[in-house]
Formats: C-alpha cells, sequence, structure tokens
C-alpha cells in the first residue's frame, strides 16, 4: 500500500511539472504564431496602402496610360483621356504581386485575431474595386461625351485621384490601416505578451 502511495505521489509530482511545461511549450508556439502572422499581415498591408496611395498620385510620367488597348478608329483626344483615366489602374497592374498576399493575411487575422481584426481588409479590397470602377466608368463617360458633366467628372475623378487633405479615399485607407494596427500591434508588442504570458500562467495555477 505504501509502495502505491509512493507511485501516486511521484506520478502526481510527474504531471504536476510536464502539465505546466507542456502548455508552456503550447503558449509559446500559438504566441510566436499569432507574431509570425501580425507582422506578416501588417507588412503585406502597409505595402499594397504605399501602392494604392502612389497609384492614386495625381503626377505622372510621359507614357503613362499607353497600355491601354485601344478600339479601332478611336479619335486621339477620346483616346488621350482614356489614357488618362487609365493611369491608376495601369499602376496597379504593374504591383499586383502586392496585393497577391492580402487574401491569405485576411483569413489568418480573421481565425486568429477575429472579424473585427480582419475589416481592414475588406475595406482595402473595397478602396482597390472602387479604383477599377472609376476608371471604367470615367473611360465610359470619355466615350459617350458625357465626362464633362459635373457630378459624374467629380464623383470618379475624386475616387481616381488623390486630392489633399480632404481626399476621403486617402482617409479611408489611413482609417483602415491605423485599425488593423491597433489590432495587431499589441501582439508584437513584448511587454503585452510578458503581461499576456503572467495572466495565462496564473490562471493556471488556480
Amino acid at each position: 500500500m505504501d509502495a502505491l502511495v509512493e507511485v501516486v505521489k511521484v506520478v502526481s509530482t510527474v504531471i504536476g511539472v510536464l502539465v505546466p511545461l507542456f502548455f508552456g511549450w503550447r503558449f509559446q508556439m500559438v504566441s510566436k504564431r499569432r507574431f509570425e502572422i501580425a507582422e506578416q499581415a501588417l507588412v503585406d498591408f502597409s505595402k499594397a496602402h504605399f501602392v494604392i496611395r502612389g497609384a492614386r498620385s495625381p503626377g505622372g510620367f510621359g507614357g503613362e496610360g499607353s497600355s491601354r488597348i485601344r478600339e479601332a478608329n478611336e479619335p486621339e483626344e477620346i483616346a488621350r483621356q482614356k489614357d488618362v483615366a487609365y493611369i491608376p489602374v495601369e499602376r496597379l497592374m504593374k504591383n499586383v504581386e502586392v496585393f497577391a498576399p492580402l487574401e491569405k493575411d485576411r483569413l489568418l487575422v480573421l481565425y486568429h485575431f477575429g472579424s473585427e481584426a480582419a475589416k481592414p481588409f475588406d475595406e482595402l479590397k473595397s478602396i482597390y474595386d472602387q479604383i477599377f470602377v472609376a476608371s471604367g466608368m470615367m473611360m465610359r463617360s470619355v466615350a459617350l461625351g458625357t465626362i464633362n458633366h459635373q457630378m459624374t467628372f467629380m464623383k470618379y475623378d475624386a475616387q481616381l485621384w488623390s486630392s489633399g487633405e480632404n481626399d476621403k479615399t486617402q482617409q479611408r485607407m489611413d482609417t483602415a490601416l491605423a485599425d488593423l494596427e491597433r489590432h495587431l500591434q499589441p501582439v508584437l508588442d513584448p511587454h503585452s505578451q510578458y503581461r499576456l504570458a503572467l495572466n495565462w500562467l496564473k490562471r493556471l495555477r488556480g
């Protein structure tokens, strides 16, 4: 009987040592994975933010927009205006690889950090799509001769091109980036990780 009691004591001691070690190891692995996801998501998002901002810059270089496929017998003046409206799209297409990781990042952030943390990716995608739509509508308006309609021009022009401090599209982009940073930055903060580990240990100890 005494031997059985001693065995139980030894087993209890071993379990008491191994269980915290196991959960401590698991906590480290999960924390490391969350850190990697947060870091990569912020890097990829920031790159896309930078590219979209550049694509909407009103400054340009000669020959931009010329990759657009022109229609047969397209008048030169119409073609030139369409080329200008195509410039933001052309710039985005030249950096298409920057946007490739974003859907994977969004899904990982959604899984590890929740739906609120993933919303900035949806907002950036909406802005990205909006540029393509605005470019297409601007070119269509040029072709139909309705580009001189002030409201039509102002709407699509504001979506295509940056307009300084009152640029609502840029404000949306900046807000999306700030929101993502707010959700993910704490994971990259070593002090936050330290506090999280302490809280976990307190819960583990009862």
